[in-house]
């Protein structure tokens, strides 16, 4: 869990749903730049730490602010997903329930490794289904849409669909999250997209 430095008065970036907890007067400020889901899904381990000023600030000295980070931690984890050091969420990824990240590639147990964690980034907008596994080091582009139960266990690239054990991709999805034909266009949408290179579509503009 986050925790604040001494004599220092903060707040955390929160969830839609979680902000109006706060006292009258405070408005969530800041962002987490690791281990964070931002967004309307709220937060996971809050490692980053926005200072307030002025009024804000004497609000802050009042509020018990390691309850407010259990609190949190209550809300984001009614989805069983849990965010090691080393992984970054963009603003607008969704996790499902019980995704899995990791964070080193030949864990034991009587062995620490917390000098070999590998960095994982999950781009803006892109989805992460129930149960899917995400091995550490890689990049799972912007859209991509990552299927139910999938295993990753390598870059993905912006808008891709993936599915299995380890994951393929099996098609491309739009920005909306609808499945794209082979004209690239959008059905929900009506937004147009086109092959930019082998194994890569970007959106028309």
């Amino acid at each position: 869990m986050g925790t604040l430095k001494e004599g220092r008065k903060s707040l955390i970036v929160v969830s839609e749903g979680f902000s109006n907890r706060l006292p009258p007067g405070i408005t969530p400020i800041g962002a987490a730049p690791t281990g964070t889901i931002t967004g309307r899904e709220g937060i996971v381990d809050p490692v980053g730490l926005a200072g307030l000023s002025g009024g804000q600030a004497d609000f802050a000295a009042q509020i018990d602010m390691e309850q407010l980070l259990r609190d949190v931690y209550d809300e984001a984890n009614k989805n069983n997903v849990s965010l090691y050091k080393g992984v970054t969420l963009e603003d607008g990824v969704f996790c499902g329930p019980s995704c899995v990240f990791t964070n080193v590639n030949n864990p034991r147990a009587e062995i620490e490794r917390k000098d070999e964690f590998r960095p994982t980034l999950v781009k803006r907008g892109a989805t992460i289904g129930a149960n899917a596994t995400i091995v550490c080091g890689h990049t799972i582009g912007e859209y991509a849409f990552i299927a139910a139960g999938a295993v990753v266990t390598g870059d993905v690239p912006p808008y891709a669909l993936m599915a299995g054990v380890p994951a393929r991709r099996i098609g491309w999805m739009s920005a909306a999250g609808e499945r794209l034909g082979a004209d690239l266009v959008c059905p929900r949408s009506g937004r147009r997209y086109r092959e930019a290179g082998p194994e890569r579509i970007q959106e028309i503009v």
